[in-house]
């Protein structure tokens, strides 16, 4: 049995998230992290479910957590919007998705979601992001995605597609009043060890905040001779919400992995600095996440 407490990991303001910090199986935490976990946008253009669908609520989302979601791809982005589908179709929402339009031959875009309300459409645009904030602006992972190039192509491109679509005489199904167009943007920010990085004027200042480091310069920041068990290797499929796991490893066991993997790989590995907490009554002891990592080859640096 697992422990029922999840703290969630800092944000900008070191507060905790209400919604997700209560659930420790993996499938629960994700979907409440990803319909009610901490907002990478703060904007005219950004959604707050509490604000845009409030008929979401943790406990409904929560008891949809109990059945299996089957998910069709192994890539985040699909994985963070089936989740979306299934807390939609969990609380009695009703909603197209994935819906191309269409002139003619030609396709104009495609919409995340159509959500009817009681007087106007919301659109949602779903996103599911990891960065790292560099000189030259901030950037994924694998150097292919840009943060702000992402802004630019959500509110210019995406966000207007309806607009566009009515302008052209196409009609959009299950709508109901106006079309609001709304992005909702969920995952970490990742804060350079050694410097710093200027947000977007857009960025939340409570978004998920993590750390990076080129693999050379982690030693610096790890006292080795400390072998108290307090990081977690992430598999990819576990980036998505706070870590929970029944093992930690140590600052050398750490970088020992490290560096045999960028002694054969470049990609980049996520990792977690975990929480210990002692066993209580039937609980056995646990860890959970305290602040997410991400390191990068010395390559990758350079651009």
């Amino acid at each position: 049995m697992k422990p029922d407490l999840l703290p969630a990991p800092r944000t900008g303001s070191g507060t905790e998230n209400d919604n997700a910090d209560k659930v420790t199986h993996n499938p629960v935490r994700d979907l409440l992290w990803s319909v009610f976990g901490p907002s990478l946008l703060q904007c005219d253009w950004s959604a707050t479910p509490e604000r845009d669908l409030p008929q979401l609520t943790p406990d409904c989302v929560s008891r949809a957590g109990g059945h299996d979601c089957e998910f069709t791809s192994m890539r985040l982005g699909f994985r963070f919007e089936q989740l979306w589908h299934h807390a939609l179709s969990a609380c009695n929402q009703p909603f197209e998705a994935n819906l191309q339009i269409n002139d003619g031959t030609t396709t104009l875009g495609e919409l995340d979601l159509l959500l009817p309300q009681d007087d106007h459409t919301l659109h949602l645009e779903l996103a599911l992001k990891f960065y790292l904030g560099t000189a030259d602006g901030w950037v994924g992972p694998n150097r292919r995605d840009r943060l702000d190039q992402k802004l630019r192509h959500t509110r210019e491109r995406q966000l207007s597609l309806p607009q566009r679509a009515v302008a052209e005489g196409i009609p959009l199904p299950g709508t109901t009043g106006p079309v609001i167009s709304r992005a909702l943007m969920r995952g970490c920010l990742f804060h350079p060890l050694h410097d710093s990085a200027i947000l977007p004027p857009e960025v939340h200042p409570q978004h998920w905040r993590g750390v990076w480091s080129a693999i050379s310069r982690l030693p610096e920041y790890l006292d080795l001779t400390d072998d108290s068990p307090v990081w977690y290797v992430l598999s990819k499929p576990e980036w998505m919400s706070p870590a929970v796991s029944s093992f930690a490893i140590s600052n050398a066991e750490m970088l020992d992995y490290l560096q045999l993997h960028f002694r054969h790989l470049s990609s980049s590995v996520c990792i977690a600095r975990m929480n210990f907490h002692p066993a209580e009554g039937m609980t056995p002891a646990y860890w959970d996440e305290h602040e997410r990592w991400m390191i990068v080859a010395d390559e990758w640096v350079q651009g």
